[in-house]
């Protein structure tokens, strides 16, 4: 990587709404990472090296324990309607990085019931906007055990280049919660 590499992805970088998740990860320490909807992997492969690459550059976004990233993502893969890459694809492409890599086939609505008590403690959670409405409205109630105080959930809106990233914190979404709780 060289010279340009950060100020390319904090400015320049493709989505445009991908700089506000970069200037993020710049500043904030990360151990673990969920992302719900791969697609073609691409932009989780950038997110890994960014992270990697401010890591090395011993940065706020280093890996505060000084452990391997934990990466996990949920993704239809083969099984979707689109010709996403299918799990064995996105593993190995995924693997090029130092993450430690963990991917689980299915919906948000189908994974998190399952697997939400593994997943703790997580720093921050990819929605991509592939993931359908219904599906994250079932599984929304699983977030707050998987989450700490200072976690954050970042949801892309829209489609193209007129997509945005919605930002949730923690508070956010606990609060969200038990708004539905007391609704029903």
């Amino acid at each position: 990587m060289n010279f340009f590499y950060l100020p390319r992805m904090l400015y320049f970088s493709k989505p445009t709404h991908q700089r506000v998740l970069y200037k993020y990860l710049l500043n904030n320490p990360l151990s673990s990472i969920v992302e719900i909807g791969l697609g073609n992997g691409e932009s989780a492969l950038e997110t890994l090296n960014f992270i990697e690459y401010c890591q090395k550059k011993k940065w706020k976004s280093r890996n505060p324990s000084d452990r391997r990233l934990r990466y996990t993502g949920i993704d239809l893969f083969e099984m979707g309607k689109k010709k996403n890459l299918t799990l064995k694809e996105t593993y190995q492409k995924l693997r090029q990085t130092s993450a430690q890599i963990r991917l689980l086939p299915g919906t948000a609505q189908s994974v998190l019931p399952r697997y939400a008590n593994t997943l703790l403690k997580i720093d921050l959670i990819l929605i991509s906007n592939e993931e359908s409405a219904t599906s994250l409205q079932e599984s929304w109630r699983y977030l707050p055990r998987m989450l700490h105080p200072r976690s954050v959930l970042f949801w892309e809106q829209g489609l193209g280049e007129s997509s945005t990233l919605k930002k949730y914190t923690f508070g956010e979404i606990q609060r969200e919660q038990e708004e539905k709780r007391t609704a029903a």
